[in-house]
């Protein structure tokens, strides 16, 4: 599996015109399935009185998790297209909207999938591509006579706290890139440790402290 995915930079908008029909792609960073309903929710906002709403999103570590929505269109004819722009473009992690106003006459099934799929290359075309690390998560809980030394050695190795609770017990998750995932744990059990890492491995227990490794991330 590679380390790095193509995604894109951020919202993007183009407009198709044909046969008196207008299609607005809309192109979105988008990692996590539950954020749908609520951008369907905006474009609708954005675009009333439009007469489909279709979609297609890819996202996960291979591109494994898709979805397409014709929204009313003959089945097949706007979801389908528009994932194939999608894997065309070769990014992953993508949701393309194409809001379409019908403009009075109709396009037949090849000509609705020769839009849908020109307007999501089109505005797939004009977005800021941008290469990203996959990450793994590291949740750690240690005790509050640990909290000032271990995160101070977060600190100093410069590891990304997503977020952090000091409530019940002292709990952070950090965020670690996936290739360097298992050399740095290694540097943060030794930091505490205040050993040297090649006396450090996977077993390697730290007091009053416990580490787990989550999912890949985005």
């Amino acid at each position: 599996m590679s380390a790095t995915f193509q995604t894109i930079a951020g919202q993007t908008v183009c407009e198709l015109k044909e046969k008196g029909s207008r299609f607005f792609g809309i192109a979105v960073p988008f990692s996590h399935e539950k954020e749908l309903s609520e951008i369907l929710t905006v474009l609708k906002d954005t675009y009333p009185k439009a007469s489909h709403y279709c979609f297609a999103y890819r996202i996960g570590v291979d591109g494994t998790k898709f979805r397409v929505n014709d929204d009313g269109e003959p089945s097949g004819s706007a979801g389908r297209p528009i994932l194939g722009a999608i894997d065309s473009a070769g990014l992953t992690n993508v949701l393309v909207v194409i809001v379409r106003y019908f403009g009075g006459t109709k396009l037949g099934i090849p000509g609705l999938i020769q839009a849908y799929k020109e307007t999501g290359r089109l505005v797939l075309t004009q977005a800021e591509k941008v290469t990203k690390e996959f990450k793994i998560g590291l949740s750690m809980r240690f005790s509050y006579q640990r909290m000032g030394e271990i995160m101070g050695v977060l600190k100093e190795l410069h590891i990304e706290i997503q977020r952090k609770d000091f409530n019940s017990d002292c709990h952070v998750v950090c965020s670690l890139p996936l290739k360097q995932h298992t050399e740095l744990v290694t540097s943060i059990k030794a930091a505490i440790l205040g050993w040297t890492a090649d006396r450090v491995n996977e077993s390697t227990e730290v007091a009053d402290c416990s580490f787990e490794l989550l999912d890949i991330s985005f």
